[in-house]
């Protein structure tokens, strides 16, 4: 039996074209890598290479975020004019200050990155542990109390008290192309009255 399958492998073939004796195996491990190579080429994944030559897939989910972020303090944005009131007394008196105009405020950023205010607000709360909003509205008539010396002046600005916050910001696109950039934002804290002097 041995003999014959020895045999069986000798076949003639006349694919070298010299009418020589070529065994099959021969021909059967000539022919194998084409097909691995067809077969592996039918199953290569799309895929495309952006101009720094890195392989990405073909598309990704937008996502922002805003990181490394640092306290920057408090400002005030203030809404109509400014307001004071004199104590022509010869003694300490309450004066009263009265906004006749309200509004409201939203949050800004120094950036020409299309940056997002509600992830501006969500990753600015959750590091500094503070209330933030995109937007406050002061309303108008709003009154504060201020004890102030003799012969003094108080002066007050009414409007919304903004949180200054400085971090990164970074976009990652649909096309799997990312950007990033050191931006300081502006978010709304809360409503109330600058006052000083007296």
């Amino acid at each position: 039996m041995k003999a014959s399958m020895f045999a069986d492998a000798f076949e003639h073939t006349s694919s070298n074209g010299k009418g020589e004796r070529m065994p099959k195996w021969r021909t059967m491990l000539t022919a194998a890598p084409i097909a691995v190579v067809v077969l592996l080429g039918l199953a290569a994944p799309a895929q495309a290479a952006d101009p720094d030559g890195d392989v990405k897939p073909l598309a990704c989910v937008e996502e922002h975020s805003y990181a490394s972020i640092s306290n920057k303090g408090q400002t005030h944005f203030r809404l109509g004019p400014g307001y004071q009131n004199y104590n022509g007394t010869s003694s300490t008196a309450t004066v009263t200050l009265t906004a006749t105009v309200g509004g409201t405020v939203s949050w800004s950023a120094s950036t020409s990155l299309a940056v997002k205010g509600s992830v501006l607000v969500v990753e600015a709360e959750g590091t500094l542990g503070l209330n933030l909003s995109t937007s406050l509205t002061a309303s108008v008539t709003n009154s504060i109390r201020v004890t102030a010396r003799a012969k003094t002046t108080v002066y007050g600005d009414y409007g919304v008290w903004r949180q200054k916050v400085y971090g990164n910001y970074g976009i990652l696109y649909p096309s799997c192309n990312s950007q990033s950039a050191w931006v300081t934002s502006y978010l709304p804290a809360r409503v109330g009255w600058n006052v000083w002097g007296g």
